[in-house]
């Protein structure tokens, strides 16, 4: 862990990190909200109608698994997952910060995310939190109801 981070340091790195993912990398992904408060749940908590805020577009840095398929005879399925990194600066700027259930849209698939990390600090430092890390698996878009336009 660096004992000796100023916060000289902090800005250049905020500035390499945001020119590399905004400039030079260039993924965007889109983020679909959950509204919890407008789901219509049966006797067990469940929700089959689920409704998403209106996407919100950022970069970030995409990881994902190849494509897997399984065949039961009738129906091909296709499943992936994909982890998504996103600055936190960049989640801030957009007053946005992603939670289980959000649908991720990346190169025209959806996904659900299931897991949200936010303890990816820089330098080790509690008092420096970095990015968030989301984990995310291939829905069907038939499944969701979401609006794409952006």
């Amino acid at each position: 862990m660096s004992k000796y981070v100023t916060p000289r340091d902090v800005a250049f790195f905020k500035s390499i990190n945001k020119e590399l993912i905004d400039d030079i990398i260039e993924t965007d992904i889109i983020f679909f909200s959950l509204i919890p408060e407008k789901q219509n749940t049966n006797i067990y908590g469940e929700s089959v109608d689920k409704i998403y805020e209106p996407g919100i577009k950022v970069n970030a840095l995409i990881q994902h698994d190849d494509e897997t398929t399984d065949d039961d005879g009738m129906i091909s399925n296709v499943y992936q997952n994909i982890i998504a990194y996103i600055h936190r600066d960049t989640l801030k700027e957009k007053n946005f910060y992603p939670t289980a259930g959000d649908i991720i849209k990346y190169y025209n698939t959806y996904y659900e995310v299931s897991q949200v990390v936010d303890n990816q600090l820089l330098a080790g430092r509690v008092g420096l939190p970095w990015s968030i890390i989301c984990t995310a698996h291939m829905v069907n878009k038939s499944s969701i109801s979401v609006r794409s336009e952006i």
